[in-house]
């Protein structure tokens, strides 16, 4: 019983102190702040403090937060283009050769020596 409490332990450690820190956050980023009540909001963050962030959202008005009322902070990173045509890429590529694969053993037929 004792592994057991031990254990549930340290799987709820790592959660417990990942809810208290603050990404690396760069000013200029695009964040999605969540608050306790599940409220979101996105904007651009202008500042970060040791317990609070500043950002502007949509409609230019500056949003001041304490960090203790955050539930979470996701940070956009923007979109790969390139990442997105090498997927689609393979992608196409390996659906192209097993259907190829599949059509042409469907159909084979061998071929009569004269």
């Amino acid at each position: 019983m004792q592994r057991i409490i031990l254990l549930a332990s340290f799987c709820v450690l790592p959660l417990a102190i990942n809810a208290q820190q603050t990404p690396d956050l760069q000013n200029g980023v695009r964040i999605k702040v969540t608050d306790r009540g599940g409220h979101s909001t996105a904007g651009v963050l202008l500042s970060k403090s040791g317990d609070s962030i500043s950002y502007i959202v949509a409609d230019s008005a500056i949003v001041r937060v304490a960090l203790s009322n955050v539930r979470s902070i996701e940070v956009s990173h923007g979109h790969n283009h390139l990442e997105g045509a090498l997927k689609g890429g393979l992608l196409g590529t390996g659906i192209g050769v097993l259907t190829g694969a599949v059509v042409g053993a469907v159909t084979y037929k061998k071929p009569h020596v004269c």
